[in-house]
């Protein structure tokens, strides 16, 4: 049920205190909606690049890709 899940993904983001916490909690939320082992958190900085910013059961290298890179494109 959609309600459900969406519920479930409030609950688990209320739950988290401070910005770092914040940004797992969505990470774990959204790779259960989707049955993902793992997943990353992506910002972009000021120069122009995305670097992942938090991981969970995801191995990631300490990458920047630029704003107009084919990875940022294709998400």
């Amino acid at each position: 049920d959609y309600r459900e899940e969406w519920l479930r993904f409030t609950r688990a983001l209320a739950e988290a205190t401070g910005t770092r916490a914040v940004q797992e909690q969505a990470v774990r939320a959204l790779a259960g909606l989707v049955e993902s082992p793992g997943g990353a958190f992506w910002l972009r900085d000021d120069s122009a690049h995305y670097r992942p910013v938090v991981r969970w059961n995801l191995a990631v290298p300490d990458i920047a890709e630029l704003a107009d890179a084919s990875l940022p494109a294709f998400l």
